[in-house]
């Protein structure tokens, strides 16, 4: 849909402001001196020219490394920078990934700059259980829930978190009672029968595709 490396604050916000787009995604990580920035991969070497992990490193030192696509070079972006640009109500869904690390530094500091943003439609997600229960206990004001597929977090499918997050294969496991995201959708095919099972029911559709799929649905 854009340009732009993936999770830089280019391609987040020329996804914002696509009418046919309802919000983008992102993952956050800490650095080394536990800034927040906006980043997918553990490691760097991927979409930068640099080797590593991104928590090895400082932010003054990651500022510098250039985010790499085929069409277009930009910057990595701290998350409280990223936020200062949005002006919108569309949904900003927060993935934390902390693999290794006190996962309660970086749900503290993400929680910290979300204070200065409560007009924005936040929703805050991970794969660690453990990470969003301590936000949902500390930070109670905030949207939470954990990805759950067949293999990871299947005993969170009817949790009380605020919203919930599943692959296709789970649409027909859960209650349509609240919130639905459904990720990990690769196929226009996929997009229709999800669409088909829950029906009117608010839905969010997180894919790499979304203008794609959104014009054609």
């Amino acid at each position: 849909m854009t340009k732009y490396p993936e999770n830089s604050s280019e391609a987040l916000i020329q996804a914002l402001s696509h009418p046919l787009i309802g919000g983008v995604e992102l993952d956050v990580r800490l650095t080394k001196d536990n800034e927040v920035v906006i980043f997918h991969d553990a490691t760097l070497e991927r979409m930068t020219n640099e080797i590593g992990f991104v928590r090895d490193k400082t932010w003054k030192q990651l500022k510098e490394l250039t985010l790499i696509s085929d069409r277009y070079h930009t910057k990595i972006s701290k998350l409280s920078n990223f936020l200062k640009r949005v002006h919108t109500s569309k949904i900003i869904l927060i993935e934390l990934k902390e693999e290794t690390g006190d996962y309660k530094i970086l749900a503290d500091q993400v929680c910290r700059i979300l204070d200065r943003y409560s007009n924005l439609n936040l929703y805050l997600v991970s794969f660690r259980a453990d990470l969003i229960k301590y936000i949902e206990k500390k930070y109670p004001k905030y949207r939470v829930s954990v990805f759950v597929n067949h293999f990871i977090n299947y005993k969170c499918v009817h949790s009380s978190f605020s919203f919930q997050a599943i692959t296709p294969a789970l649409v027909d496991d859960v209650k349509h009672t609240k919130e639905t995201f459904v990720y990990a959708i690769y196929h226009l095919s996929t997009v229709k029968l999800v669409q088909k099972k829950i029906g009117n029911h608010p839905i969010g559709m997180i894919t790499d595709q979304a203008l794609k799929f959104a014009k054609a649905s």
